[in-house]
């Protein structure tokens, strides 16, 4: 009990050592011949079991929260994932259209079945000359072609830096993991900034968090970032 107290346990530890004192004082009473050994036995054994009791409701107290976060840990780990991937896509997507998507439908149609017309380089400009000259004389080509938005979104530096416990599966990028089918919530649209600049903005939110006062999110609706709220820098 002077444990407890000095190291601010809870209530359920401090019951647990207060029926163990409770115990060994009715041990005592029963060693000096002031209560019956029968009823010092029944006493005794009834207190240790509460104290054993009271013990594993305190081990479970201290335990539940140590699951929880291991399970929030892994959880997470894929939401961010899918958070990320799904930030790719917007990016590719404002690329070919010049603003963010709001719609998941239409996210993921332009993913699987559009392209972004893309500069394509060749060759280096030489020392002593500016690029234009480069191009006027065929020592360097610059040329637009279509590309499919998945190879956009999901270029081979992407993919390289990705974590590979999670397979990229483009039928279930809009689902939140470890949910019911539920979709990430999605939104786009423009604000206006202090100068006067008008930025396009997304924001992409985990719509069935398992910890609801620590929802993950990309993106946001009133600051012109791309990162993600996991203290990602973007």
């Amino acid at each position: 009990m002077i444990f407890g107290v000095s190291s601010d346990q809870n209530s359920i530890f401090l019951m647990a050592g207060a029926s163990i004192a409770i115990a060994g004082v009715i041990a005592i009473l029963n060693a000096v011949g002031l209560i019956s050994n029968k009823t010092s036995l029944i006493v005794a054994l009834v207190l240790l079991l509460l104290s054993g009791y009271l013990g594993f409701a305190n081990y479970h107290s201290i335990d539940e929260p140590i699951q929880f976060m291991k399970e929030k840990q892994h959880r997470y780990a894929e939401v961010i994932q899918n958070l990320k991937d799904l930030r790719e896509i917007e990016l590719a997507y404002k690329k070919q259209n010049s603003v963010f998507c709001g719609n998941m439908d239409t996210l993921m149609n332009f993913l699987r079945y559009d392209t972004v017309i893309t500069m394509i380089k060749d060759g280096e400009v030489p020392d002593g000359m500016t690029e234009a000259q480069a191009l006027d004389s065929g020592i360097i080509v610059r040329d637009t072609v279509p590309v499919a938005a998945f190879d956009i979104a999901f270029n081979e530096n992407y993919l390289a830096s990705r974590d590979k416990k999670y397979p990229l599966d483009i039928d279930k990028l809009r689902y939140v993991p470890f949910s019911d089918n539920v979709e990430f919530e999605i939104d786009a649209g423009e604000i206006v900034r202090s100068s006067g600049a008008k930025v396009q903005v997304f924001e992409i939110i985990d719509a069935a968090p398992f910890d609801i006062t620590d929802v993950m999110k990309v993106g946001s609706m009133v600051d012109p970032t791309t990162a993600g709220n996991w203290k990602e820098e973007k």
